[in-house]
C-alpha cells in the first residue's frame, strides 16, 4: 500500500526552495547595487581626471594668449605662438578622452545589465552579450587613458616650448616701432 505524503517533508522542501529563492534574490540585489556603484565611481573618477587635463591645457592656452598680448609690438612672439597650437590640440584630445570615458561607462552599464539572473548557483552569470560589451568597455577604457595621457604630454611639451621661446625672446629696438599717434 502507498504511504500517504508526509506533510512535514513537503513543508521542509518548500521551505528550502523558498529560502533558496530569497538567497538568489539577495544575490541579484547585490549585483544591482554593484552596478550602480560601479557606474557612479567610473563616471566620477574619469570625469575628474579628464577635467583636470582639460583645465590644464585650456588654462595654458589662455595664459599664452595673455602673454602674447603683452608682447605685441614689443618683441618677436612667433616662437611663443607655436606652443599655443599644442595646448589647443591638448584640449581637443582631452575632449576625445571625455567621449571615450563616457563610452566606457556606457559599455560597462550595458555589460552589467546583460548578466543573467538565476535561482541556482551562481545566481548571476555573464553571458555572450555581457562579454561582448565588456570587451568594448576595455577598449574604450584604454582609449580614454591613452588620450588623457596624450593630452597631458601635449601640455608638458607645450610648456617646454614656451620656456624655450621665452628664453629666445628678443626685444624689438625702439627705432623700428611705429610712432605713437
Amino acid at each position: 500500500m502507498d504511504k500517504p505524503p508526509d506533510h512535514r517533508e513537503i513543508d521542509r522542501q518548500k521551505w528550502h526552495a523558498e529560502r533558496g529563492d530569497r538567497i538568489a534574490e539577495r544575490a541579484h540585489d547585490r549585483h544591482t547595487a554593484d552596478i550602480r556603484q560601479a557606474e557612479k565611481a567610473t563616471v566620477e573618477g574619469g570625469n575628474h581626471a579628464l577635467r583636470t587635463v582639460l583645465l590644464i591645457n585650456g588654462g595654458a592656452a589662455v595664459s599664452v594668449l595673455a602673454f602674447i598680448g603683452g608682447l605685441v609690438g614689443k618683441s618677436d612672439f612667433r616662437g611663443v605662438a607655436g606652443s599655443l597650437m599644442r595646448f589647443a590640440i591638448g584640449v581637443a584630445v582631452a575632449a576625445g578622452a571625455f567621449a571615450a570615458a563616457y563610452f566606457t561607462s556606457y559599455c560597462d552599464e550595458k555589460r552589467l545589465h546583460s548578466f543573467g539572473f538565476f535561482y541556482d548557483e551562481p545566481h548571476t552569470r555573464e553571458n555572450e552579450e555581457a562579454s561582448w560589451w565588456g570587451s568594448w568597455a576595455k577598449v574604450a577604457h584604454i582609449m580614454a587613458m591613452a588620450l588623457g595621457l596624450f593630452s597631458l604630454i601635449l601640455f608638458v611639451i607645450g610648456m617646454i616650448d614656451v620656456r624655450r621661446s621665452v628664453e629666445k625672446l628678443t626685444t624689438i629696438p625702439q627705432s623700428t616701432l611705429p610712432p605713437k599717434a
